[in-house]
């Protein structure tokens, strides 16, 4: 039986931003090679700084800032 070897990192993060990483890999581009719990993913290490900087992008879109809303008034 072959073995499939590949040269990845291993990633540790909050269930909420593998859930993100997961959504980029299924959108975006494929840098996930496997899943291994809620916390955990081994990725592709050449494409890892493209995905942090999407991540970054969307959790950036999703900030609330106290100083804009206050500025509205």
């Amino acid at each position: 039986m072959p073995v499939r070897a590949a040269q990845g990192e291993l990633i540790e993060c909050d269930m909420a931003v593998a859930q993100i990483l997961e959504s980029i890999d299924a959108q975006l581009f494929k840098f996930i090679y496997h899943v291994l719990d809620e916390t955990h993913l081994f990725v592709n290490p050449e494409q890892l700084p493209r995905a942090l900087r999407e991540l970054e992008r969307i959790l950036e879109e999703n900030t609330y800032r106290a100083t804009a809303a206050m500025n509205d008034d």
